[in-house]
């Protein structure tokens, strides 16, 4: 023990963070000197805590967390005094999600949390007074109502006004879109949004072609093209349960500050022609991350892509080698890759990824995939960081197994590669799978 003490504090610790949070649990249960340092908040910080039901919520647990100070706490089917005890143990508490409980009268313990910036909410009953509860969250600039029972538009509306802070918005509620007085209400209110996240749900119809425009009112937004509009200054956009026509193609056209887009279309097309994707790809010039789930295959709309990209993401996505490629020639720059669940069109479509994006940083693909890859080349990637394989399991193939071997060898292991199981993650909103 005397010899472990003679080594600084922060050697300890660095080298507790690179080891994963069970294997931190054994070294910890091993002494009195290493469960003081398991429990440093600088390990922990980044870290999100589930608290499940049934669990014992004693002196015990509150105190382990009021040591590591985790950066986010999410309780699935939380009781009024499991909320009270949380506002008591831990006031610091800045990130909360409070998933599938049946009491609304939890809901009553919000205004506890003074210093909460984060607030998920996830099937949630909603209580007479919600707004004001909500309201009283000023320091609040990350909110997300998803699958909430009740009125939670109404809910939203009447606590817009209080929540002035607001940078992250993710309304994910019901079948129908807001409608767009409803949409513009919200962002008038809301001066410092940044991040948008919709569920689109069905419409018959499509909506307005100015849903994202706002009347102009004073002078401190741009000016968009029209006399007495303005657009809202939102730098990250998700559609989610989106299928054509419910937005128009010159929907997004004053929505010219994006860098973000996320696209998850409810299910797959065909119609290359319907695609609106395509025009408004076509008024992003900042656009530098996309992410495309289902919809239409990539060449529906690969022309279209910003030359400024750097993220790309698909996601159950069919495409061929002359899709990659245009994607290559028309967006070089790409840094971070990510092929998941690709749906193949019988070419082997991935072979010539090293050769297309020479600046990829990241690349993550199906291990399935991984058999199409030219490891050669793709050691050859000087900006190269980090190789991550989905959907990995102890039954891959010998043969690619071998092949990952080598390219660590090529490379001297400079790249981390990571292997990774496909799992339900409990901090994520249930309309983003």
């Amino acid at each position: 023990m005397a010899a472990l003490a003679q080594l600084p504090q922060e050697v300890w610790l660095l080298v507790l963070s690179f080891l994963e949070p069970k294997d931190r649990a054994h070294i910890r249960a091993s002494c009195q000197f290493f469960r003081r340092l398991a429990d440093h908040p600088c390990l922990w910080r980044k870290h999100t805590v589930l608290l499940k039901e049934g669990r014992s919520f004693n002196r015990g647990l509150w105190r382990t967390l009021r040591r590591r100070r985790p950066g986010a706490i999410v309780i699935q089917k939380a009781t009024i005094r499991a909320l009270e005890s949380m506002s008591t143990q831990l006031p610091w508490l800045a990130s909360l999600t409070i998933e599938q409980c049946s009491d609304s009268k939890v809901l009553y313990n919000l205004p506890r949390f003074k210093n909460l910036a984060e607030l998920v909410m996830v099937g949630v009953p909603c209580p007479p007074g919600l707004a004001d509860l909500m309201a009283s969250l000023v320091r609040l600039t990350n909110l997300c109502l998803c699958s909430l029972k009740g009125d939670p538009r109404a809910v939203l509306l009447h606590a817009a006004p209080h929540l002035t802070n607001l940078m992250t918005l993710r309304y994910h509620q019901s079948d129908h879109p807001l409608n767009k007085r409803a949409l513009n209400t919200l962002l008038s209110n809301l001066p410092n949004l940044k991040c948008l996240s919709l569920k689109m749900g069905k419409l018959h119809g499509t909506l307005p072609d100015d849903y994202f425009t706002l009347p102009r009112v004073n002078g401190d937004r741009s000016a968009a093209g029209q006399q007495g509009k303005c657009e809202p200054v939102l730098t990250r956009l998700e559609l989610l349960h989106y299928m054509d026509p419910i937005l128009s193609p010159v929907a997004l056209d004053h929505l010219s500050s994006l860098e973000s887009l996320t696209v998850f279309y409810r299910q797959r097309s065909v119609e290359a022609h319907e695609c609106n994707l395509n025009k408004w790809l076509h008024k992003l010039p900042c656009l530098s991350e996309l992410t495309v789930m289902n919809g239409y295959s990539l060449g529906a709309y690969v022309h279209s892509v910003p030359a400024m990209l750097r993220t790309l993401c698909l996601q159950n996505v069919v495409f061929g080698p002359a899709d990659l490629s245009a994607i290559g020639k028309r967006a070089p720059g790409i840094q971070h890759l990510s092929v998941d669940r690709r749906i193949c069109d019988g070419q082997r479509s991935l072979q010539e990824v090293p050769v297309l994006f020479h600046q990829l940083r990241t690349l993550q693909m199906s291990y399935l995939d991984m058999a199409e890859l030219d490891f050669g080349s793709l050691a050859q990637l000087q900006h190269l960081d980090q190789l991550v394989i989905l959907d990995s399991h102890p039954s891959c193939r010998a043969d690619l197994l071998d092949q990952i071997h080598k390219f660590k060898c090529l490379t001297d292991y400079r790249v981390q590669v990571v292997h990774s199981e496909r799992r339900r993650d409990p901090f994520i909103c249930y309309c983003c799978l």
